[in-house]
């Protein structure tokens, strides 16, 4: 039971520091995570509304590097919304520590943060 108790506390304490951070994609194209890290967002997906797209769930530490991949006959134009200052055109960076996204959740619970969009045309 003691450790049904500690699961179900530590499944709260990754709910609570949690943010979501939605990816969009306007035209033709993937957003990648170069990293590998379980972030990104096909074509597919954003079609689909799946949550990788919509919600992109961030946990303990956001660090990857979106790189927008164009379909056949569309090309990457830009970034729409904040990319990180670590970006170097057109790759999209975030890195933000486990400290950073608990103190966001501290103070802006709940609130949602606009969209990185990717725009092919």
């Amino acid at each position: 039971m003691r450790h049904f108790r500690l699961l179900a506390m530590f499944a709260v304490l990754l709910v609570i520091q949690a943010c979501k951070h939605p990816l969009e994609i306007v035209g033709r194209g993937d957003i990648v995570d170069l990293n590998d890290s379980g972030h990104g967002c096909t074509l597919e997906q954003f079609e689909s509304q799946d949550p990788a797209c919509t919600a992109n769930e961030v946990t303990d530490e956001y660090d990857v590097n979106y790189q927008p991949v164009p379909r056949a006959g569309w090309e990457f134009s830009h970034w729409e919304g904040e990319c990180g200052p670590e970006s170097r055109f057109p790759l999209c960076r975030y890195n933000v520590t486990s400290e950073e996204l608990a103190w966001w959740e501290e103070n802006f619970a709940g609130e949602e943060i606009p969209p990185t969009v990717a725009v092919f045309k």
